[in-house]
């Protein structure tokens, strides 16, 4: 462990991608970097996630165009910690104007989703004037809408005219599609302005008058209020969305995943009445998931694909090999599988979250529950770290937007980490 650390402080003096000062201590650091690399390559070998984080930020500080290849190529290998930090930490480092150049190079010219966001969390995190141009230069070229996605989100961390000018182009060809990409869009043009334009032309002109004086917005909380903003706003020009307990459905791939345990008996009253003050039927918790479900169905798009996975110790999705077209024909069997639901046994959200994960084309998810997870075999509560991390960890790539909705009882701190983590939302159901 000594000579790994003697060999991080003799690179930590080595110039990105330029020599040390004397030939001697370059021919040194060379050697040094040598036996980094072997010693990275015997723990990648051996699978010892420690070491290949240790010695892969000693391999980094060299920071070439080979050796962030090489970074990057694990990056896309291993999605969990300690690595995936490591691979953050050595990208964001080598923030130089060749390495931010080379990055944008490699966004234009990948074909593997792994490597793109690799690329794209590294332009988002260095702070730096050149990270700005990559970002926007993909924006309008790239063709795939996972990584346009990813940039649209990267774009509202980049207070820049630049970032604007690209966002505002990118939205006048998706703002009548209405999907994931339209909705993020939005809110990286309304958390960098304050403003919230729901038609291109107010947008153009918008920005006609404001662009030579116009400065980012100073609002810590624009972000906050630009999801609310998207996902629950006061519609107008037809462009009202499906909603579940007031969250917006702004995805055409989407997977509802409902919790049908036996907590969900439980009569929900809204805390903001007694009961029975206002004459309202009182209903389980499970009922009134079923009816905003079902209302949710109802409303979707022709052109949405969905999935519906109920769960309680087990997982009962309404197809389980790939997502259905919102046809009236197969929201009239989501809806006869909605009412058949009984609520039993315990809350195995884990299996259930990596159900809906494993669709294909899915790219967001709603999760509905009251509880927390518990274990399926003993129906015990289970700690909820290990859950988050295998479920953001395995949506790593995929980039799935997971919302999450809670009644009275639901596991604050999973609802609302899952959600953070994972690009979401976390709404209380009242």
């Amino acid at each position: 462990m000594r000579k790994a650390f003697a060999l991080l402080l003799v690179l930590c003096v080595v110039n990105v991608w330029g020599p040390v000062s004397t030939p001697a201590a370059d021919d040194q650091a060379k050697k040094d970097l040598k036996k980094a690399e072997a010693q990275l390559k015997r723990a990648l070998s051996k699978g010892n996630l420690d070491h290949i984080a240790y010695y892969l930020e000693i391999v980094g500080r060299n920071g070439t165009p080979a050796i962030l290849k090489r970074v990057l190529s694990i990056g896309a290998q291993y999605r969990g910690d300690p690595v995936r930090s490591s691979v953050a930490r050595v990208l964001v480092q080598a923030d130089s104007p060749a390495a931010i150049e080379f990055y944008g190079k490699e966004l234009l010219s990948t074909k593997r989703i792994e490597m793109a966001i690799l690329l794209i969390e590294a332009l988002e995190r260095i702070q730096s004037e050149h990270s700005v141009a990559p970002l926007a230069n993909a924006l309008g070229k790239h063709k795939n809408k996972k990584i346009l996605t990813e940039i649209a989100i990267a774009m509202r961390y980049k207070p820049d005219k630049r970032s604007i000018d690209a966002l505002i182009k990118l939205f006048k060809s998706v703002v009548t599609d209405q999907d994931k990409l339209w909705a993020e869009t939005c809110i990286s043009l309304t958390t960098l302005t304050g403003f919230e334009y729901q038609v291109y032309e107010d947008w153009a002109n918008w920005w006609i008058v404001a662009r030579d004086a116009w400065e980012p917005s100073k609002d810590s909380k624009a972000e906050a209020k630009a999801i609310s903003g998207v996902y629950r706003p006061r519609r107008g020009r037809g462009l009202e969305l499906p909603k579940i307990f007031g969250q917006e459905v702004p995805s055409k791939r989407v997977v509802f995943v409902i919790d049908t345990s036996d907590s969900m008996n439980k009569v929900h009253e809204p805390a903001s009445t007694e009961a029975g003050a206002t004459g309202q039927e009182q209903v389980t918790r499970l009922k009134r998931a079923q009816d905003e479900l079902i209302g949710a169905i109802t409303a979707l798009r022709k052109d949405v694909r969905f999935g519906i996975i109920a769960y309680n110790q087990r997982s009962y999705p309404f197809d389980d090999a790939k997502l259905q077209l919102a046809s009236p024909r197969n929201k009239r069997k989501a809806i006869e599988f909605i009412r058949g639901w009984i609520a039993e046994k315990t809350t195995n959200t884990g299996d259930a979250m990596l159900a809906a994960l494993a669709l294909p084309e899915v790219d967001t998810i709603i999760l509905l529950s009251d509880g927390s997870p518990t274990d399926p075999e003993t129906g015990t509560l289970v700690d909820i770290e290990p859950i988050v991390e295998a479920l953001t960890s395995d949506n790593r790539f995929k980039r799935v937007t997971i919302h999450t909705l809670g009644f009275q009882g639901a596991k604050y701190a999973f609802m609302k980490a899952l959600a953070d983590l994972n690009h979401g939302t976390y709404a209380h159901i009242k």
